[in-house]
């Protein structure tokens, strides 16, 4: 479960690349990407965010892209949604190791408000 910077109602996703490893020095499995515009490595995101363009800007998938935050985890009536489900391939397991970067081009840092791991996606 990723956690971006909550700015409620809308949450403005940074681009970001979460991996996952069972080393520090890796190699590294993705298991999110935003902003690689590829709509099936971006968790549980709902699907309206990953194909159309939500701020008229004629991108998807963008820098700081505005979600609203009911549609993000835990669901209503929690005040704070701002996270993201991520499920984890078993072929990548057992990882311990969990590694945020932004890539390259994006306008600003990603935030990172709060990572977490449950047995099973909720």
């Amino acid at each position: 479960m990723y956690y971006e910077y909550p700015q409620v109602p809308i949450v403005f996703f940074d681009w970001v690349i979460i991996s996952v490893s069972s080393s520090s020095s890796g190699p590294w499995n993705n298991i999110f990407f935003w902003g690689d515009f590829n709509p099936f490595n971006n968790g549980l995101i709902p699907s309206i965010y990953l194909t159309d363009d939500i701020d008229g800007d004629g991108i998807y998938e963008d820098d700081n892209e505005p979600i609203l935050a009911t549609d993000l985890w835990p669901p209503p009536p929690s005040t704070y949604q701002s996270g993201v489900r991520i499920p984890v391939s078993s072929s990548f397991a057992p990882y311990q190791y969990v590694l945020i970067s932004a890539p390259s081009g994006c306008g600003d840092a990603a935030e990172v408000d709060t990572i977490e791991t449950y047995p099973s996606v909720p």
